[in-house]
């Protein structure tokens, strides 16, 4: 079992988010091997930055989390980008039997998620425009003052 993220000279590979120990490594393997996959690669969840650069380089064609919960806490706190997976043709699964990733709910689960991220940073970016020509009203009128 290798526990390193995957290198630039790798072939595209199966990365399971996950200690390659313990009960969540047993359900993501015991999910790979119904798909005949025995030699994923381990990756901590901490550590789904460089997994994200893998993604970007190419070197990924299956993510697989061993729980829902596992991928919406990554997705909720922002530590990778969805759209680029998903444009990277990167296959995003679930190990736990109850979360069937080739639903229609999950698809419109992560479609939701791309479309709610996407206009979130929108408003972020006009809130920032706003806030910024407020501090340089304030700063103009400050100097303003002083003269």
């Amino acid at each position: 079992m290798n526990a390193n993220p995957p290198t630039a000279s790798a072939s595209r590979v199966v990365v399971v988010v996950a200690p390659a120990h313990g009960p969540d490594a047993d359900l993501a393997l015991a999910h790979l091997k119904g798909q005949g996959i025995y030699e994923p690669e381990w990756l901590a969840s901490g550590d789904l930055g460089d997994l994200d650069r893998a993604v970007r380089r190419g070197n990924v064609r299956q993510v697989v989390f061993p729980r829902l919960g596992c991928l919406l806490e990554a997705l909720w706190n922002e530590e990778f980008d969805l759209t680029v997976w998903r444009a990277a043709g990167v296959h995003i699964d679930v190990a736990d039997a109850g979360a069937s990733t080739e639903s229609p709910g999950f698809r419109a689960l992560l479609d939701t998620w791309s479309r709610v991220r996407r206009a979130q940073r929108r408003r972020q970016a006009v809130a920032g425009g706003l806030l910024s020509a407020v501090a340089l009203l304030a700063a103009f009128t400050v100097i303003w003052l002083a003269r």
